[in-house]
């Protein structure tokens, strides 16, 4: 059947060969290398660790390096460690329940507990989580 349409499209067996077999397999290559270079850039800033993972792909191909990319690759993205850091810096965790809250709460959104504490040398509210007032450096220690 398909050496008929071969002949019929005055075409060899070789060049179907070549269009149906090889060209996808040519096209899943590139889109695999083309695919880890964009994901690997939003998971590392460590250009060594972005040639190797690139170089596995390239060398093993979408079929065996792809997979092993999938295994070795950085599971967070960098866009989701930076919004955690803003979120951290922004914001106050409730020593309780773990909530962030906005830095001007006084109580947690979630399970009321006091977010700040008021220091018992300059009378300063501030976060409970602080060790020592961040304004005159007295300690946040209960010592019975």
């Amino acid at each position: 059947m398909l050496q008929q349409i071969a002949t019929s499209l005055n075409i060899s067996m070789e060049d179907i060969y070549i269009y149906f077999v090889l060209s996808p397999i040519i096209i899943l290559w590139c889109w695999s290398i083309f695919w880890t270079l964009k994901d690997i850039i939003n998971r590392t800033e460590n250009l060594s660790y972005q040639m190797l993972c690139i170089v596995l792909v390239a060398l093993w191909g979408p079929f065996v390096g792809f997979p092993l990319y999938f295994v070795i690759r950085p599971a967070v993205l960098l866009a989701d460690k930076w919004w955690k850091e803003s979120i951290q810096i922004l914001s106050n965790q409730c020593m309780e329940c773990d909530a962030y809250n906005d830095k001007d709460n006084m109580f947690c959104t979630e399970c009321g507990a006091w977010l700040r504490i008021e220091c018992k040398e300059c009378g300063e509210k501030y976060y409970n989580g602080y060790n020592y007032c961040n304004k005159c450096g007295a300690p946040n220690l209960d010592i019975d």
